[in-house]
């Protein structure tokens, strides 16, 4: 359990962190806790998602990811990691959850009724020998996700990885399409962290028209 102090410092230096968004127009600061159960407590999670919720900033944890993870939020908290954000408060619009591979049908159930996005790291499970997300699935329950990282990764290597994850773990005719992996990899991507840059956010689209080339 954290201490009052010890709390009042945690919030200080959140705060302070996020008012740095005013004056930087292209930099968007988020609050991010390494896995659920890692919380010190359960009124911590609930104090931290609060208050960037509020800011309609992203606050962003690794959920699901290792069985390692899994098992010691069962042994520490009683309850899954996604659960135990969810118990906590903290399943909300602005919470960015990385990963997301060992999940079960329940959580999604909770990702997709919370809003929560999910940031879908193919590379990651590819290098890790972890799972896969089910990005699929996530789409058809409406969860918002989009590739992510959390390894030195190209958009286009991201958006190739994506499809042949799908296809390696849920069989062929359920893979992504590559003009479906490119839109997660930039229109989704940005709406999963909540960027709203306008015409500064660009797109991968097939067939697009080549500018004329002036010399």
């Amino acid at each position: 359990m954290t201490s009052t102090p010890a709390r009042a410092a945690i919030v200080t230096r959140a705060q302070q962190h996020l008012s740095r968004r005013d004056r930087h127009a292209l930099v968007h600061p988020s609050l991010a806790i390494s896995v659920p159960e890692a919380g010190s407590d359960t009124g911590m999670l609930q104090t931290a998602a609060s208050l960037y919720a509020d800011a309609d900033a992203v606050f962003q944890t690794h959920a699901n990811e290792h069985l390692a993870s899994v098992e010691r939020s069962i042994v520490r908290r009683k309850m899954l990691p996604i659960e135990h954000l969810h118990y906590a408060g903290a399943l909300v619009a602005q919470t960015l959850i990385a990963h997301a591979t060992m999940v079960t049908p329940s959580e999604l159930n909770l990702l997709a009724h919370t809003q929560t996005a999910v940031s879908y790291n193919p590379v990651a499970s590819a290098w890790k020998g972890n799972a896969v997300a089910p990005a699929l699935q996530m789409a058809a329950l409406g969860i918002r996700f989009g590739l992510g990282t959390d390894s030195r990764s190209d958009a286009f290597r991201l958006a190739d990885a994506a499809e042949t994850a799908q296809r390696f773990a849920f069989g062929l005719a359920t893979a992504i399409r590559r003009a479906a992996a490119a839109h997660c990899g930039s229109i989704t991507r940005y709406a999963a962290v909540r960027m709203r840059c306008g015409c500064r956010i660009g797109s991968v689209k097939s067939r697009r028209e080549k500018p004329p080339i002036s010399c």
